[in-house]
C-alpha cells in the first residue's frame, strides 16, 4: 500500500513575517527571494513583478530572472495553472530551454497532478545543464512524480516506475551529505514501503528521526515537531503495513500526540484512518490528495 505520508505538508502554513524589501528591480527582487524565501517574499513583491516590463534581450540573465520570478511567485501563491501557461509560452517563444525555468515548470506540473509532464520537464532540466546545487531537489521531485505514476488509488501498479522513483530518491539522498536533510531520507523510506521492503523503510525513518533532532535549517522549533510527527507517522504506517498492526497503530497515535497544531493533528488522524481503512484517491481528504511541493530557493 502506498504511504499517505506528505512530507513538508504543513510548511506552507507558517505565518508571513514583515519584510522590508528594496526598491523594485530584477536584481532587488532576486535578492529578496534569496534573503526571505519564496513563501515570505512573494506576497510582498507580486505587485512589483506584475508592474515590471519584460526585458527585450531574451538571451540575457535579466530576462531569465524576470521569467523565473514571475513564474515562481505565481506558483508560490498557488496559481500553478497560470505559471504553467506562462512558462510554456516563454520557453516556446524564446527557444531557450533554460534548466531553471524547466525546473519551475516541472514543479507546477507536479503540483496540479500532471506527473508525466513534470517528469519530462525535470529530466530535460537535468539534461540542459542544471546547477549542481539544485540537482538534489530535482531528483527528489522526480522520485515523487514517478511514485505517483506508479500507483493507483494507493495500490502499486507499475514496479518499473517504483524502481525509477527509488533510483532518483537514492540519488537525492546521496547528494544530501552536506546538509543532512531528513526529508529526503524519509522520502526514500516511503518508496521502500511501495516495494514492501518494510525493514529498510523502518531503518530509514529511524535515521530521519535522528537527523531531525539536530537538523539546523528548520525555521522554527514548531517545524521540527511537525517533521517529527510526520516521520513517526510514516514509521507507524510501515509497521502497520508490515503486519505489526498494534505497534503501527501505537506509533500513528504517538504521531498525532506529537503534532504541534490542531490542523496537523487533524491531518494525522486522517492519515491514520486511511492506513487502517484504505480509501480510494477520489475519496481522500483534499489535504492528503494534493501534496505541498516547495519551490527551490536557488534563483
Amino acid at each position: 500500500m502506498k504511504s499517505k505520508l506528505a512530507l513538508g505538508l504543513i510548511a506552507a502554513s507558517v505565518l508571513v513575517g514583515n519584510i522590508a524589501l528594496a526598491a523594485p528591480g530584477t536584481k532587488d527582487l532576486v535578492k529578496a527571494i534569496h534573503e526571505h524565501g519564496w513563501f515570505k517574499a512573494c506576497p510582498r513583491i507580486m505587485v512589483d513583478i506584475s508592474a515590471m516590463k519584460e526585458p527585450a534581450d531574451r538571451a540575457s540573465e535579466e530576462w531569465r530572472d524576470f521569467v523565473l520570478l514571475r513564474a515562481g511567485c505565481l506558483a508560490e501563491v498557488r496559481r500553478d495553472v497560470e505559471a504553467i501557461a506562462f512558462l510554456k509560452a516563454k520557453l516556446e517563444s524564446s527557444g531557450r530551454r533554460d534548466p531553471n525555468l524547466l525546473n519551475f515548470l516541472g514543479i507546477s506540473q507536479l503540483r496540479v497532478g500532471k506527473n508525466a509532464d513534470a517528469i519530462v520537464s525535470f529530466e530535460e532540466a537535468l539534461e540542459s545543464g542544471m546547477h549542481e546545487g539544485t540537482k538534489k531537489g530535482v531528483y527528489s521531485k522526480l522520485a515523487a512524480a514517478y511514485s505517483k505514476l506508479a500507483s493507483d488509488g494507493g495500490q502499486v501498479v507499475d514496479q518499473n516506475r517504483v524502481t525509477k522513483a527509488e533510483m532518483y530518491a537514492q540519488m537525492a539522498v546521496d547528494r544530501n551529505a552536506s546538509r543532512s536533510d531528513p526529508t529526503l531520507v524519509a522520502q526514500l523510506a516511503t518508496i521502500k514501503i511501495m516495494k514492501k521492503d518494510y525493514d529498510e523503510a523502518i531503518r530509514l525513518f529511524d535515521q530521519a528521526l535522528q537527523m531531525n533532532v539536530s537538523y539546523p535549517h528548520w525555521q522554527s522549533a514548531e517545524m521540527r515537531k511537525v517533521m517529527e510527527a510526520e516521520f513517526t507517522m510514516g514509521k507507524g504506517q510501515t509497521y502497520y503495513n508490515k503486519g505489526d498492526k498494534a505497534q503501527g497503530e501505537a506509533l500513528m497515535n504517538e504521531a498525532i500526540e506529537i503534532a504541534p497544531t490542531e490542523t496537523l493533528k487533524t491531518v494525522m488522524r486522517a492519515i491514520r484512518d486511511t492506513t487502517i481503512t484504505p480509501t480510494s484517491i477520489d475519496k481522500m481528504p483534499e489535504v492528503l490528495s494534493v501534496p505541498y511541493v516547495p519551490l527551490d530557493e536557488d534563483v
